[in-house]
């Protein structure tokens, strides 16, 4: 891709779901410094999320909070139904990875940990496996579903960007491991590449993304981050400012990819 640097964003309507996590608040904080003038921010908690008023900052843009469960199928179709017809953008920026905690938020306290990623067959679990396919793959393709449906997709142009990750590539695994993360992953970008698909059979004006956003500062990565070099560990506000980038250069052909975030396409 030949990625420009927006300025101001051509996405004036946007839906960011997931608001609450590391990612979802930066594409927050950067689209609205951008100039986008309507914003829903969906989460399971909105109460978690920051305050309006920190958000505008002297920007006159409308924000709306609407709380949903990406688990529950009725709560998705809420979500959607109380959108509006015409979003430029949506981001779906959920993802679950492990359940390791810190005792009491110190850093130096031992981890809690209910489920972290396999390293083995032998550590496999259905009700990972199940939580992991729940939350990485089945919630973000009823949205992308109920959105199309909602959507009068083929007269405005919308970009779906769902947030996928590189070890959802089958070529690309060269270590193993991480079974039901990886898993759901490769099933969400075959998922997406199959939306594409049919997307441009009907001649939709839609375009639905997988983006790797890096590996970012979040709580997803923070127990893994001893393994990785300070200078490969990026923070939300840089993996997002690139995002946007890869977002307004892409074209018809994008359709479908599974690209990085400064604007590789992933082979599946």
């Amino acid at each position: 891709l030949q990625m420009n640097i927006p300025q101001t964003t051509p996405f004036k309507t946007a839906l960011i779901i997931g608001a609450t996590g590391a990612i979802g608040q930066a594409f927050c904080n950067q689209l609205i410094d951008q100039g986008c003038k309507n914003l829903y921010r969906a989460a399971r908690n909105t109460e978690n999320l920051p305050s309006q008023d920190s958000l505008n900052r002297m920007q006159s843009v409308y924000i709306e909070d609407i709380s949903f469960d990406l688990t529950n199928a009725q709560s998705i179709k809420g979500l959607i139904s109380s959108l509006p017809s015409e979003i430029d953008l949506v981001v779906i920026a959920t993802g679950w990875l492990h359940d390791i905690t810190e005792k009491q938020g110190n850093l130096h306290a031992k981890e809690v940990v209910s489920f972290e990623p396999e390293k083995t067959f032998k550590s496999l679990h259905p009700d990972h496996l199940n939580k992991s396919m729940n939350i990485n793959f089945l919630g973000p393709t009823l949205i992308l579903k109920e959105l199309l449906i909602h959507l009068p997709h083929r007269k405005h142009k919308t970009i779906f960007a769902v947030m996928s990750a590189r070890v959802g590539s089958i070529s690309d695994n060269k270590m193993g491991g991480w079974h039901s993360y990886r898993s759901s992953k490769a099933a969400l970008n075959m998922m997406i590449k199959n939306f594409s698909i049919e997307l441009k059979r009907v001649r939709s004006k839609c375009l639905v993304v997988a983006l790797q956003p890096g590996t970012t500062n979040s709580a997803l990565s923070r127990p893994f981050q001893k393994f990785i070099k300070p200078e490969q560990l990026q923070t939300p506000t840089y993996s997002v400012e690139h995002l946007l980038k890869v977002l307004v250069s892409l074209n018809e052909e994008s359709s479908g990819e599974l690209i990085d975030f400064e604007g590789n396409v992933i082979t599946p």
